[in-house]
């Protein structure tokens, strides 16, 4: 917090700030549930404890806490604790705050502070008003997504069926059928994309990946969402991976307005765009669809923004082409590993199977093998996904369709490549992507007597025990991910 004159930096910790956390003697805080974030009526079960490497014991010390939105004390406490010698860190003092009723979400602050005493402390937190049920007539939601959804609005409508014609709003995904025809018809729509996957945070100088920060306007899309402006550890849990800017030509900056940094890139979370003759929210990388309050609050912003007059973004652009739905995954069995960096626009986690014991093993399904495949001799199964890690050592796999060894892949390539079985009948072609490191599309030829039609095929990876994290992987596509996971 201090540069090279030892002057506090701007935007950083004062002195003051930084002894709160760093001092001889320290308040820290355990929580059930773990999360920061409540709703009205929930009771958070709070554990203060104390690190005190001060100059004298302390004598039956009073603490004192307060639960603050702004200026408003949503409630408050205390208890007496006893000794605490010099040298201890243990638990202090316990209390139950019940999270009251409110009118909006807030950012609230657990101040807590030990009378007569140097030491203090404070956690941030948001806390949010029990969400009562919410009417979804005029909305008409891509069927993938329905399952999601439903549990939160009630009179929600399948797209594609009669009379979803008339809905004011379509909520859908990138690569789904009914997204084009609803803007070309002069639809709102919002989009929601890349909601899976872990956290895209990593907390260290050294290793920052694709999320060194994130900025969040004051825009009424996000409704009453309580953020602070930038990213806060308290929306760490619904940020998963950006879409990599520049990729919507003509996106203005004036309608993006969740934006993070990677550590060489810049990625786009939320953002409007005029898009044919229709209007288009968005949101890629936020977890809206998991039930956690932050998230719904979010979703709940971008509908009503979405049926509002407010809803009138200045840019225009058009959506990215995406490719025709690969048929060769469906689910994956098992995984040795998972990944979600460098992926496809449709694509939510990358499966993969490591040349190491224990992980070594990756097995999938393909879409069911269409009704006509024997009228061809060969049958082509295709799938986003890579192999990579190249700076491990050496190690081989092996592809298996139906548990029947396929062919091997000695190893892995940078580069598009292809590999052939003895005879040459079966044969897989890598194309790499050049504009993602280590990915690409594969495209498994097989002759269709192989393949049985209306049942999918059994692929699986193995990897050899070479003690190295080099990989190959199958990435899950969008629309799948949506509809299988609960």
């Amino acid at each position: 917090f201090l540069d090279p004159f030892w002057e506090s930096k701007s935007n950083s910790h004062t002195p003051e700030e930084f002894q709160v956390f760093n001092a001889p003697t320290v308040l820290l805080l355990k929580t059930e549930p773990n999360q920061p974030i409540a709703v009205s009526g929930d009771r958070i079960r709070t554990d203060f404890w104390i690190s005190h490497f001060g100059d004298r014991p302390l004598a039956r010390p009073r603490l004192a806490w307060t639960l603050r939105a702004g200026k408003e004390v949503l409630a408050a406490g205390g208890s007496n604790a006893g000794a605490v010698e010099l040298g201890v860190v243990r638990s202090l003092a316990h209390a139950e705050i019940l999270v009251p009723e409110l009118p909006k979400p807030v950012h609230a602050v657990l101040e807590v502070s030990l009378a007569g005493e140097a030491a203090r402390n404070q956690w941030d937190f948001w806390l949010f008003p029990k969400r009562g049920p919410q009417r979804g007539e005029g909305i008409a939601v891509s069927k993938p997504l329905l399952p999601r959804l439903s549990p939160l609005y009630s009179g929600l409508v399948a797209a594609g069926e009669a009379g979803v014609q008339h809905t004011g709003v379509l909520i859908s995904y990138l690569g789904s059928p009914d997204v084009e025809p609803a803007l070309a018809a002069g639809q709102r729509v919002i989009l929601i994309n890349h909601t899976a996957g872990k956290p895209n945070v990593s907390l260290g100088w050294w290793a920052m990946g694709q999320q060194v920060g994130t900025a969040f306007a004051r825009h009424p899309a996000l409704g009453d969402f309580p953020h602070e402006g930038h990213l806060s550890p308290l929306a760490f849990r619904i940020l998963k991976t950006g879409l990599k800017l520049p990729s919507l030509a003509g996106l203005g900056p004036e309608d993006m307005f969740v934006v993070g940094e990677g550590l060489d890139n810049y990625f786009l979370y939320a953002g409007e765009a005029r898009i044919k003759a229709g209007r288009a929210l968005m949101t890629f990388g936020l977890d809206l669809l998991s039930g956690h309050p932050e998230g719904t609050c979010i979703l709940d912003g971008l509908i009503r923004y979405a049926q509002s007059d407010a809803f009138n973004p200045q840019s225009k652009t058009e959506l990215p082409a995406m490719a025709a739905a690969p048929n060769g995954w469906q689910r994956t069995l098992k995984a040795g590993d998972v990944g979600h960096d460098h992926l496809p626009m449709n694509g939510q986690q990358l499966d993969v199977a490591r040349a190491m014991k224990g992980q070594n093993e990756l097995i999938w399904e393909t879409q069911p093998v269409p009704g006509n495949a024997h009228e061809q001799s060969v049958f082509a199964v295709t799938w986003e996904g890579g192999m990579g890690y190249f700076s491990e050592p050496q190690g081989s796999f092996a592809l298996y369709v139906n548990d029947e060894l396929a062919l091997d892949i000695p190893a892995i390539s940078e580069q598009s490549t292809t590999w052939d079985n003895s005879d040459r009948t079966i044969s897989l072609k890598y194309e790499r992507d050049p504009a993602r490191p280590e990915m690409g599309r594969m495209i498994l030829y097989l002759p269709s007597s192989k393949t049985t039609p209306g049942k999918p095929l059994r692929l699986k990876v193995t990897g050899s025990e070479s003690n190295s994290r080099r990989w190959f992987g199958v990435c899950e596509t969008i629309c799948e991910v949506f509809s299988s996971h609960p």
